[in-house]
Parts: structure tokens; sequence; C-alpha cells
């Protein structure tokens, strides 16, 4: 076995251009292959961690209808203070608050922006579960507490105004004038690095916003049972909200299924994107057959030699089933090494122009093994044809040839 290596590799790498326009058939694929599904694995790693990050215990409801923007957006009937009285008083509920997420439009230095501004809650318990949930810190100052205060995050106080934001700045929010008075630390999370703070009441007061909220978070008491307490919001907030069972016009979500929603979601984006990239191995394995077809017939005598002084049919095929299969190893490493450093490269630019985590790399040494395997696998499939008709000829055929 040794010797039909030795043999294969000699082979091989007399026939270098071929050898190499063979490979680069391969390793395309597989680096393909590689750098998707290592994105892939590391994007959905990322948003699970985000949305485990709010905790076990807490639930946020919202509005059906809010799926495809921010929370609140193009719906028909936004949560309400009865709905945020109705969660309340649900057993095993041990705090629950509102938060709005509105559009505005700002004015500085007479430029105009338009982005979200996220209500800040007045009382201490709401402010703490915040804090702990997405990591809200001040850099500099402090998060606002009355009307005409607002806090900005790093990137808007840096870039976002040719002119720098800073402390104690005044801003035009919806026309009113409000004062800088903190800048919120970047985490990487973009839930925290776009936000821009406004205190409740003041924020309704700009928008003239009433009773309506466009999530609700609700924290569960200690072993409370996540099953349960969700059957107990559903039937306060039909009850609440007017609607029969099955026809729910408000959406509860749990850190775990919305991971395993979005994970799902990503398999399937992950199954499209690979089978993309596997047109590309269905031609490296076209190459490999290519190629070996011409090496049968360019070793015509050669095989005509090793038949006549005693080479068994099974001998012949073994040889070129290892020859092909060694091409097969060698796009396959190279692939994944190429692959490899294309997803962490992507990974490093990515971290530098968005700042934020969930674009990272991760890979399974099973996959990378496996993606070996499947080279070598698919080198010998492809040259199994090619083989086989080296180990039919018979030996005066071969030297007529």
């Amino acid at each position: 076995m040794i010797q039909y290596f030795k043999l294969a590799v000699q082979n091989n790498s007399t026939r270098k251009t071929r050898t190499a326009l063979t490979l680069i058939g391969i390793f395309i694929g597989i680096a393909a292959v590689v750098s998707l599904i290592s994105l892939s694995e590391g994007l959905e790693t990322a948003i699970t961690e985000q949305f485990l990050s709010l905790g076990s215990d807490k639930i946020v409801i919202q509005a059906a209808g809010g799926v495809f923007g921010p929370p609140g957006s193009g719906i028909v009937e936004k949560l309400s203070d009865d709905d945020l009285k109705a969660i309340q008083s649900v057993n095993d509920i041990d705090t629950a608050f509102g938060r709005l997420i509105q559009q505005v439009r700002l004015e500085f230095n007479d430029e105009i922006k338009y982005t979200y501004v996220v209500s800040w809650p007045e009382k201490t318990k709401p402010q703490e579960i915040l804090i702990d949930t997405f990591n809200y810190e001040a850099y500099y100052g402090d998060f606002p507490e009355k009307d005409g205060e607002i806090m900005i995050n790093e990137k808007y106080a840096d870039t976002w105004f040719e002119k720098e934001l800073g402390l104690r700045s005044k801003i035009l929010v919806e026309g009113k004038e409000y004062k800088v008075t903190g800048i919120l630390k970047k985490t990487g999370d973009p839930r925290v690095d776009d936000s821009l703070l406004i205190a409740e009441d003041s924020l309704r007061n700009v928008l003239n916003i009433d009773e309506d909220y466009d999530l609700i978070v609700a924290t569960m008491v200690p072993g409370a049972i996540v099953s349960t307490v969700r059957d107990r919001l559903e039937t306060v907030l039909r009850s609440s909200r007017d609607v029969e069972e099955g026809e729910e016009n408000f959406q509860i979500e749990t850190p775990d299924n919305l991971a395993n929603t979005l994970g799902s979601i990503i398999l399937i984006i992950q199954g499209v994107l690979v089978g993309i990239a596997s047109i590309s191995l269905l031609i490296g394995g076209i190459g490999i057959m290519n190629t070996m077809y011409t090496s049968v017939y360019e070793r015509t005598k050669e095989i005509g030699i090793m038949k006549a002084i005693g080479a068994s049919r099974k001998k012949i095929l073994t040889l070129f089933l290892i020859e092909s299969g060694i091409l097969g190893v060698i796009g396959a490493v190279i692939g994944v090494i190429l692959g490899l450093t294309l997803s962490y490269s992507i990974e490093f630019l990515g971290n530098i122009q968005f700042s934020s985590n969930l674009i990272k790399a991760q890979f399974d040494i099973k996959i990378i093994l496996g993606m070996i395997l499947f080279g070598f696998l698919l080198g010998s499939i492809s040259g199994l044809l090619p083989a086989l008709q080296a180990s039919k000829l018979e030996p005066v055929e071969a030297f007529r040839k």
C-alpha cells in the first residue's frame, strides 16, 4: 500500500500544471463550503448568545405585526397600559414594564438625521433589569432622568454628525431641545450601540403618545415554569385585548424560542449557500475525472507493462483510485485552510467595520475532518470510471496503443 501511495504521488507530481489546474476546482468549492459553514455557525452562536443574554426569566410581549421591523412598527393595535396592568396581575410575574421604540427626527448644527429612540424607565427596578440584560453602561455622564435630557451612544457622538456631539450639547428631537446628559459605552451589541435614550414621560410628550407601548418586558419569579406563565399571559391578554383563541394580535417570546426560530432560519440559509457552493465541488469532480482519463490514455503502455509482469486488475484499479483520491485530499486540505483564512478575515474586517461581535467564525473539528474525507471520496469516485477502464486493458491491447 505504501508503494501505491508513493507511485500515486510521483505520478501527480510529474504533471504539475495539470494537477494544479485540477486542484483549483476542488479547493475553491471546499473553501466556499468551509467558510460559509464557519460563518453561519458563528452567526447562529452569536445571535443565540444575544437572545439568551436576556436571561431565562425574561419574557417579551409585543403586538403582532412587528416581526419584520423594529418592535411596534407596522402594527394595527399597539400594546396599551391596560395590557401592562393585565400582565402585572399574572401569577409568577415579578416585574413588568413597557418600552417605546420610535423613529424620530434629530437636528444638530443644521444637520438633520433620522433614527430610533428608546424610552428609559423612571423606576429603579426596570432600570436595573435593562442594565443587567443589555449591559447598559455610561461612558460619560448619566442616564436621562427628566424632561429635556437625552443619552446618546459613542457612535453617534463621534461620527454621526460633522460636528462632534458631546456632553451638554443641545440637540433637537422632533423640534424640541434636549441636552446630552450621558454617552453610552460601546458594547458590540447593536441593540445598545444604536440606542438613544430618553425618559419615558419625556418621549411620550414630544411624540404625543398617550398609553401605547411598543413592547412589554416581564420577569418571572424564581422557579416559575415558562410554559405555564406563557399560557397565563395568553389568557389575560386575550381578555385585555378582546380577542378569541387563535386570533391573537400579540406575540409572547422567550429567549430560547426566539433563538430556536432564528437557528432554523439560519440552517435553511446555510443549506442554500452550501448547495450553491457544492456546484464548485461538482466541477472539481469533473476536473479530476478528466485528468484521470487523460492519465490513463497517456500511460496505456505503462499499464500494459505492469499487467505483463503480473499486476492484477485489482492492483491497477487501486493505484488509479489512490491517485485520484490524493488529488481530492490535497484539494480539500488547501480548501479547508483557505476557507478558514477567508472566514476569519471576514470576521476581523466585519468587526472593525460594524463594531459588532455578530460576525464571527466558528468551526467544528469534525467538519474539517469531514471535508478532508469528503475530498478523498470525491477524488476516488471521480476517478472510478477511468480506473476501471485502466484495469480492464489487456497487455497486448495496451502495447498496440
